[in-house]
């Protein structure tokens, strides 16, 4: 039953948050609402802001002027019957509301929906909004199913926010240089609509996707998802810029609303709030302008200001490609913005966001370099401007896993902020989603693809989700879906390609990725994944190339090569930190173990661990999942080469704890935690569980594409290497590596994959390296 309240001619349901006169219907903000419930509880008493912000704003820390917008929001709607003297201002006291008596209604079962008419039409209806958003339960309504075609059929009748896209603005400049103002000041526009929750807005990377498209209002409406579209242009002349903005219906084509502005460089800034203001009030919506740091950090840097969010669009534009070289370039414009405009909020919140990006391409080594200079940055902006939601969700990434509930708690926050941002849902569906809320993961994730359909990284973030569940077939479903919206997206060719090396189509995986670095030769991960490959393949000399003597890649090769003493040398050399951005603690300490395995000098390596990782032997009191991988690297160096009963009795709790782990929680994402379980079996004796561990892994896609030349090289396989099973296994391979590298041979002849390893003066250059010389090699050099 629904509360009903009238006073004089009016009517107000503050559970459906619906005002009500002479049939005319009112939806409020629910701040709003509360502010009226507040009123008309304390008839002809001044209440001072400190009580407004104790009952209506829940005690938080609210400035003078959330207050002041509310009120006057309230005031305005109220107005509608002629009076604007309902609510008034007592001087330096508070605020007197002079409604009339209230009288309660015996509960109804419904309070009337307030409907909202199309411009033009007779009796048009209001809709009052806020920025003060609400949780995410509460926009849980706004979504879509995944990959629908159309918007809700009534939005007005059901109370669902309007659907609108901002479309990429046409540069009119005389000589069509101003791509990025135009594309900036869409962007803006977009960011800002997307703050309200009145509307639902796909990000820049749905609707620009039809940048340069033919198709009709219609097409565009039915692919996002939108009811309306916002299209404009842009023309620049000197220092004063003209812009033409339009509302159109997308199923119609109607234009319903057009404006042009004319305005100075230094105007462009606040242009975005007036062209957000007038969308809204052709669609019947009144905005509570929400504060505007940002303007006043503009306005304050003076004619520098201009200049400075001239720099920030240019930024803006760049970080959307994603590219190495683009993100410097943006870097270096958004450091120029704070130059210029010290106190400009979004600029630190982007500086932060181009250097995560940029540090994620190039590693974990290079995220702990900038995380300090990100997180000052993240702190700056809050300060200058606490209400920007992405830079919630910033700090959501920066935050240690220790602080998994602070992240989660950052994100939602960032989502009630910014409801249609989509990285937020993203953020949050990979959290709940591996802290064991599986379920409300996978809702997040479909809200954040309905959000916004043509972005590639909801479809990727998915994909990921379903591999850790072994659903291969939709994770590659998915990635495809990712690369039919954006072709260019790296990450998702880098994906697929891994899911089809796992099931040893590794030529097509060596085409896709070569595709992927074409598109981003300096993107250090992409290239990491590409060497991968080619080892897999047994394509030295291609490896080589395009590993380009790093670090990682040098390492790798001397594994492949069976160069273990090599490879150990390089890990006791290198500074721990530089190692971490490269190599898993994993990858570390199963090079030492093999280092050690492969000269016999245990008592260096052991050395090394007590000195690395502190460890003296035994197993913790309690195990984190994640370090169950290691110690048993750990235990082998320590008490080998010969395990005694206390020794053996270690590692065979090790096992069985991780072959719990990999009943519970089976994985199928192409890692080392199958290789584990396999050596610990066989260093036990077990021989069959170890070969049962490992033929199950392959089959399934959960072990890395190259684990014949890993296990054929790793002196802790000696055993299972003779077995007649493994031998099989290892026929399957080598006749498989044939047939794949016939595959890419045709490839390269038809100018899909690049021809790599001509000419690089090494012994075995451009001649494959097969499993059989592999594992022909006499067992001392194993």
């Amino acid at each position: 039953m629904t509360r009903h309240l009238r006073f004089g001619a009016w009517s107000f349901c503050p559970d459906t948050l619906v005002l009500e006169l002479d049939g005319q219907s009112f939806s409020l903000e629910p701040r709003v609402a509360t502010l009226l419930e507040y009123f008309l509880a304390n008839p002809g008493e001044v209440l001072s802001h400190e009580q407004l912000i104790e009952v209506v704003w829940d005690d938080r820390v609210v400035s003078d002027d959330a207050i002041r917008r509310a009120v006057s929001t309230l005031r305005h709607t109220l107005a509608v019957d002629g009076s604007d003297k309902l609510i008034t201002t007592v001087h330096k006291k508070g605020y007197l509301a002079n409604l009339p008596a209230v009288i309660e209604v015996k509960p109804v079962t419904v309070c009337s929906q307030s409907l909202i008419a199309f411009p033009g039409a007779s009796n048009p209806r209001l809709l009052v909004v806020s920025v003060l958003l609400v949780s995410l339960l509460a926009v849980a309504w706004f979504w879509l199913r995944p990959g629908s075609a159309a918007p809700a059929e009534d939005e007005e009748a059901t109370g669902l926010p309007y659907t609108l896209a901002v479309m990429p603005f046409v540069d009119l400049s005389e000589h069509a240089d101003q791509a990025y103002l135009a594309d900036g000041l869409a962007e803006e526009l977009l960011g800002l609509l997307g703050r309200f929750s009145a509307f639902r807005v796909p990000a820049r990377s749905s609707s620009f996707q039809f940048r340069d498209v033919e198709a009709s209002p219609r097409e565009v409406g039915a692919a996002l998802g939108v009811r309306y579209l916002v299209e404009g242009s842009v023309r620049r002349d000197a220092d004063r810029v003209r812009v033409e903005v339009r509302l159109v219906e997308a199923s119609s084509g109607y234009q319903l609303w057009s404006q042009s502005y004319s305005r100075s460089l230094a105007e462009l800034f606040t242009l975005q709030a007036d062209i957000a203001a007038q969308v809204a009030r052709a669609l019947q919506v009144v905005l509570v302008e929400p504060e505007r740091p940002a303007a006043r950090a503009l306005e304050s840097a003076g004619p520098a200001g201009a200049e400075a969010y001239l720099e920030y669009l240019r930024a803006r534009q760049l970080m959307a490609s994603w590219r190495t070289a683009d993100l410097e370039l943006a870097i270096a414009h958004l450091q120029n913005v704070i130059s210029l405009a010290p106190d400009f909020a979004p600029a630190y919140t982007r500086l932060a966001e181009a250097m995560l990006i940029q540090a994620n391409d190039l590693g974990s080594a290079r995220r702990d370099r900038v995380s300090a200079t990100v997180s000052a940055l993240v702190d700056k902006s809050m300060a200058l401007e606490p209400e920007l939601g992405e830079t919630y969700a910033l700090r959501a990434m920066l935050r240690p896993d220790a602080e998994l509930a602070l992240s989660e708690q950052d994100l939602r926050r960032s989502i009630a902020l910014s409801p249609s941002y989509t990285t937020a849902y993203e953020l949050l569906a990979q959290l709940l989603f591996w802290g064991g809320h599986r379920d409300e993961g996978l809702v997040l994730i479909d809200q954040a693809r309905s959000l916004d359909p043509l972005w590639p990284r909801g479809h990727y973030v998915k994909a990921l989700m379903m591999l850790s569940s072994c659903e291969q077939e939709e994770a590659a479903e998915l990635a495809r879906e990712a690369l039919r919206v954006n072709p260019r997206f790296r990450s998702g060719l880098v994906m697929l390609g891994s899911i089809v090396a796992s099931r040893g189509e590794l030529a097509e995986a060596a085409r896709l990725q070569e595709l992927a670095l074409s598109l981003d030769p300096r993107a250090v991960w992409v290239r990491e994944r590409l060497h991968m490959t080619y080892l897999d393949l047994g394509e030295l000399a291609a490896a080589r190339e395009v590993g380009g003597g790093s670090f990682v890649a040098q390492w790798r090769e001397h594994h492949f090569l069976g160069n273990h003493a090599a490879a150990g040398e390089m890990i006791y050399a290198m500074d721990p930190a530089q190692i971490e951005g490269g190599l898993s603690l994993w990858a570390q300490t199963n090079s030492v173990l093999v280092a050690a395995m492969t000269s016999g000098d245990y008592a260096r390596a052991r050395r090394y661990l007590g000195e690395r990782f502190d460890y003296a032997g035994g197993l913790p009191a309690t195990i984190a999942p994640e370090d169950r991988y290691h110690l048993l690297n750990l235990l082998l160096v320590w008490y080998g080469p010969d395990y005694d009963a206390s020794a053996q009795g270690l590692i065979a709790g090790l096992w069985r704890d991780l072959s719990a782990a990999h009943q519970e929680t089976r994985s199928c994402i192409p890692e080392y935690r199958a290789l584990v379980q396999a050596l610990a079996a066989v260093t036990l004796g077990r021989v069959d569980e170890s070969l049962a561990v490992l033929r199950n892994a392959i089959e399934s896609g959960g072990v890395f594409a190259g684990w014949h030349w890993i296990i054929g090289n790793h002196p802790g396989f000696a055993l299972l290497v003779q077995e007649p099973g493994f031998k099989q296994m290892l026929g399957e391979r080598q006749a498989l590596l044939v047939e794949q590298r016939g595959l890419l041979a045709r490839l390269r002849a038809e100018g899909a994959v690049p021809l790599r390893g001509q000419g690089v003066g090494s012994p075995g250059s451009g001649d494959p390296v097969s499993v059989v010389r592999l594992l022909a090699r006499p067992a001392a050099a194993q």
